[in-house]
């Protein structure tokens, strides 16, 4: 997994430079292996980056990780940043079909991502605190 977060942080690296994003890669266990379509899961975690990188325009000192760990039955993918955050109000909506918190948002982005990890067996769950950023995760069940 360690490669594919590598993958994402080097195809980004010229716009966290330009941002002052600062991106690390936490790779709790570089033997980890998830069952998935590698492509379409970039996929998923470039547009998670973007939202993240979205989040990062007014923060000082901006972070994004990128992490993958296994806990019990299951693997995960994550992306943090330490951005705006989503108001609490939203959490309930950025799942749905053209719903967007960004006014040049298409809000297509989060459902993709979700209809991919329900293709994958999988889930995808969002910790997100106003003010103090969010992490998404992509969750694979192991089983």
């Amino acid at each position: 997994m360690t490669e594919l977060l590598e993958r994402i942080s080097v195809l980004h690296k010229e716009q966290f430079e330009s941002s002052g994003i600062t991106c690390k890669i936490n790779c709790r266990d570089a033997t980890l292996e998830i069952w998935m379509d590698e492509r379409i899961i970039e996929q998923v975690l470039i547009n998670l980056v973007k939202n993240a990188m979205e989040a990062l325009l007014e923060t000082p000192e901006p972070e994004l990780t990128l992490s993958a760990w296994q806990s019990g039955g299951e693997a995960i993918l994550a992306v943090k940043d330490n951005g705006t955050g989503i108001p609490g109000d939203q959490l309930d909506h950025i799942f749905i079909p053209f719903y967007s918190t960004r006014d040049k948002g298409s809000g297509v982005g989060l459902s993709f991502s979700q209809h991919i990890m329900r293709m994958h067996r999988g889930s995808i769950h969002v910790r997100s605190k106003q003010g103090e950023g969010t992490e998404i995760q992509l969750v694979f069940s192991r089983d």
